[in-house]
């Protein structure tokens, strides 16, 4: 109460003054869920209809000591019953991950909308905040500074990538829309952090925990998640760094290891499907064209054949897009959509654009595991499973760098 007070209070005087000078004393949003109370600190993102945010938590009456950890809270608008069904299947997915790899659900509600609809709600989803932001956001920083990951980080943040795939694929679903966005990530350098923090952070999740499965009837009264805060001096200093050893040549040395944690579930549907009609191919293809990224999606989603079961091999093809991204900043066939030509015809046709001298070229078995993840029938693609062990013994085996 005394904290809404002094926002109140902020907002109020903030009237009078200049937005330019006073930015930081607007009145932030405020978010409940259940006996949470939230302060929105900035929009991290947004798409379709859905925001995300970074927040804090209030301390209220009932919870004085509120936590310190910054949240990533992921806000749904479900303006129809459709769009509700689907963010509650979303969370259905989410309650039925546990997995190092697989972004944990702290909390969530559902709140009846301000709006005049009586089918609008807002779906709250609390996730811990991953401040260092998605691997596209890494690789978009690490080519700013002229830097490349070394073979060790590639395969380390693949393993893990496919590791929490794997523990997707042992609950029944398929992610469907795996790729650099939909993987949240901390750098090397965020392990510095205390180990206080570090049991703040897992007291933190203890406290939190998911709602039992009697609680998903989720009643009335019941995105690219996590992200970076705003730009501190240490994200400066990491900069300079990059750029100073991007200046001495080089990639991203071994050292402390990436975390790697899949993210954004939305499209995340049962496995395996069972297609039994042209009609139900074209409903399949239809949903694969709404919810999986085109660039990352397998070629049995172009044109799904009339009889056919589709299994978490759909995510395998994705995972070696994925893979070619981590080495060289895009998808396999981004090249093709840059030309102008046919996504579809070069998905299927699997055509692969890898460097060739001088670019810089990572060692030929990151590029056969890419091979392997993109085998066109999909019959013959290996399961993750079979990816991971193939991982895991060039892990031991180590690789040579870029060069």
């Amino acid at each position: 109460m005394v904290m809404e007070t002094l926002w109140n209070l902020i907002g109020h005087c903030s009237a009078f003054c200049p937005t330019s000078i006073v930015p930081s004393l607007l009145p932030a949003e405020v978010l409940t869920v259940n006996s949470r109370t939230y302060r929105v600190i900035k929009q991290l993102g947004e798409g379709g209809y859905a925001f995300v945010y970074l927040a804090k938590e209030l301390p209220t009456s009932e919870r004085p000591s509120a936590a310190s950890d910054a949240v990533a809270i992921k806000k749904i608008i479900a303006a129809s019953g459709e769009k509700l069904s689907a963010a509650k299947k979303e969370v259905e997915v989410l309650l039925a991950l546990a997995h190092a790899h697989c972004l944990h659900l702290l909390d969530h509600a559902i709140h009846p909308s301000s709006s005049s609809s009586s089918l609008a709600y807002n779906v709250l989803l609390v996730f811990p905040a991953f401040e260092d932001g998605t691997l596209a956001d890494e690789l978009e920083r690490l080519a700013a500074a002229g830097r490349q990951l070394s073979s060790h980080h590639v395969l380390d943040i693949f393993r893990q990538v496919c590791s929490g795939v794997g523990h997707m694929h042992s609950k029944g679903y398929a992610h469907m829309d795996i790729k650099p966005h939909n993987i949240l990530i901390r750098r090397p350098h965020s392990s510095r952090g205390s180990s206080k923090a570090q049991r703040h952070r897992q007291q933190r999740q203890q406290q939190l925990r998911p709602p039992s499965a009697g609680q998903m009837a989720m009643t009335a009264g019941a995105a690219r998640c996590g992200g970076a805060d705003g730009a501190s001096d240490d994200d400066a200093d990491e900069q300079q760094a990059l750029t100073a050893d991007a200046e001495a040549g080089g990639s991203v040395s071994v050292g402390r290891g990436y975390e790697a944690v899949l993210t954004d579930f939305g499209s995340a549907r049962a496995v395996p499907m069972q297609v039994a009609s042209r009609a139900e191919a074209l409903t399949v293809q239809e949903d694969a064209e709404a919810h999986c990224t085109a660039t990352f999606r397998a070629p049995e989603l172009f044109d799904v054949p009339s009889h056919c079961t589709l299994d978490g091999r759909m995510d395998v093809w994705a995972l070696g897009c994925t893979l070619y991204a981590i080495m060289y900043g895009a998808s396999p066939f981004q090249q093709a959509v840059d030309q102008g030509a046919s996504l579809a015809l070069a998905v299927m046709n699997c055509r692969i654009p890898w460097p060739k001298p001088p670019a810089l070229r990572y060692p030929q078995e990151l590029h056969s595991l890419v091979g392997l993840c993109l085998t066109a029938e999909h019959g013959q693609r290996p399961t993750v499973t079979q990816l991971l062990e193939r991982v895991q013994e060039l892990m031991a085996a180590g690789l040579h760098d870029a060069s």
